[in-house]
């Protein structure tokens, strides 16, 4: 991988790479250099994966874990055309469907605010982690915007309508044992077990089986907007593929003690 430079890119365990929002000064804003950043980033994982890279982790350094969009940037942007601000937003949303359809279990550790695309972001991965002091937050609404980067798409499938709209229309925070409840995150864990919950659970999926995990997400995401009777044709298929497979061969091996 790459150096960035709003970025930190790593992968200190094999199949494993860790990604940290990294302007800690601003509370790891996503400005145009970061989500340029961010899409360089996912053309690497694309064409490492699964070779090089079977699951990703994702946070942010410094107080937060990402506040997001930084407003500055957007400012600025407003003093241009209307198809110059369209086609920067439209960086933005072209990211979040890419990361979204990464084929590889993604991981978010967050700690502090995860606020506006921040928390936005957040949705976008596979399994949430959160510090005690982690504190999400839709609020674009305060700013007169509506919320983006899928969010209309993904909170409602968290949480239901009802409960979606509420977030954001009011964007009121939402703490880390909250959000838990309300299914917004996975697990909730002391700062200091966070990240090695997180490696934890990247080293299983890493060793596990790639192609099993990709296409349960594929399936998954499919299934958000296909009838049963679509999904049960989908899973058919692939499980046919699947009790062909070399994994499935060595697994029922294994499983009823033969050698062979």
């Amino acid at each position: 991988m790459k150096a960035f430079r709003t970025l930190l890119a790593e992968q200190t365990d094999p199949g494993i790479l860790r990604i940290t929002l990294n302007r800690p000064e601003r509370l790891n804003a996503i400005d145009e250099e970061m989500i340029t950043e961010l899409h360089h980033a996912v053309s690497e994982i694309e064409k490492g994966c699964p070779e090089t890279y079977r699951a990703v982790i994702l946070s942010g350094a410094g107080r937060g874990f990402c506040s997001g969009g930084d407003l500055a940037a957007f400012q600025a942007k407003t003093q241009e055309d209307k198809k110059a601000l369209k086609t920067y937003i439209s960086k933005f949303h072209w990211f979040a469907q890419r990361w979204y359809e990464l084929p590889l279990p993604t991981i978010a550790c967050l700690h502090g605010h995860a606020a506006g695309g921040g928390a936005a972001l957040s949705l976008l991965c596979d399994i949430r982690l959160a510090a005690p002091d982690t504190s999400i937050r839709f609020s674009f609404s305060r700013m007169g915007l509506i919320p983006d980067l899928g969010s209309h798409y993904l909170l409602p499938q968290l949480l239901g309508r009802a409960k979606a709209l509420e977030l954001l229309y009011l964007g009121t925070p939402v703490a880390a044992n909250e959000a838990l409840d309300m299914g917004l995150v996975n697990q909730v864990l002391p700062a200091e077990q966070l990240e090695q919950r997180a490696m934890e659970m990247a080293q299983q999926l890493a060793s596990g089986p790639f192609e099993v995990f990709r296409i349960s997400k594929q399936l998954l995401q499919q299934g958000m907007n296909s009838s049963l009777a679509e999904v049960l044709e989908l899973e058919i298929m692939h499980q046919t593929n699947r009790f062909k497979s070399e994994e499935f061969q060595i697994a029922s091996r294994q499983f009823f003690g033969l050698k062979k």
